[in-house]
């Protein structure tokens, strides 16, 4: 049954790709990865193994192991990003593997602010400008064009957090979302440039909002030219 489910997924954009499959984990597989033991247990092989499948992608042995569990009282504000893993070449797609379900209206909704948006947007010109500059994170701005390139991102994160523009997905349990952050010549997709919103109120739940993001790697093997690099990605 759950294979069934995972043939066709939603498309909710197409610059970059942005697709969604509602039921791509069990509440069992889920519960097994909000354990403390989750690293060493052998359902996150196996969730990696299903995510390689439906890409084309076999997971090998340089793509990191992650996990982030947030209540309301410890969570962090996630910044505007673009995936590259602190600058390497290699990263290329983005999975978020959602353990928990975060009710309406409490925030934690994954953002993606300049999905589908039009070659003119000024948003899409401020990312632009920041990965013309190296900067693949909105707290590395240094100079003040940069500051408000990061302040107008910011803004347009905010009007997709209201439903005004992009994509927003609220995490509900066993919910895959994939978003691929370079295009097919291995350039980075400014319009990848993505958030988690914060969580909102009280939660007495023992984790609020539980992910696993895996970050899809090209095999080392594929980076010994141009060539092989975009081939793979």
């Amino acid at each position: 049954m759950l294979w069934s489910n995972l043939v066709t997924p939603v498309v909710l954009a197409s610059s970059p790709p942005v697709l969604v499959w509602d039921s791509f984990a069990t509440s069992s597989e889920c519960a097994s990865l909000l354990e403390d033991d989750w690293q060493s247990c052998e359902v996150y092989e196996t969730v990696a193994s299903r995510l390689g499948t439906l890409m084309k992608a076999e997971p090998h042995v340089h793509e990191e192991r992650r996990r982030f569990l947030l209540t309301p009282q410890d969570n962090i504000p996630d910044h505007l990003h673009v995936d590259t893993n602190n600058g390497k070449l290699a990263t290329f797609a983005t999975a978020i593997l959602y353990l928990t379900t975060v009710d309406e209206g409490a925030g934690g909704h994954t953002c993606l602010p300049l999905a589908d948006s039009s070659d003119d947007d000024p948003c899409l010109a401020a990312a632009q400008l920041l990965g013309s500059a190296n900067i693949h994170h909105a707290l590395g701005v240094v100079t003040e064009e940069e500051t408000r390139a990061a302040e107008l991102l910011a803004i347009a994160a905010t009007d997709c957090t209201k439903g005004k523009r992009g994509v927003k997905v609220r995490p509900v349990q066993g919910k895959l979302l994939l978003f691929y952050g370079r295009k097919s010549n291995g350039e980075i997709d400014h319009r990848s440039w993505h958030r988690g919103d914060a969580l909102l109120g009280e939660c007495n739940k023992r984790t609020c909002k539980g992910i696993c993001p895996m970050l899809k790697e090209v095999p080392l093997e594929h980076l010994a030219s141009s060539r092989t690099f975009t081939e793979a990605v």
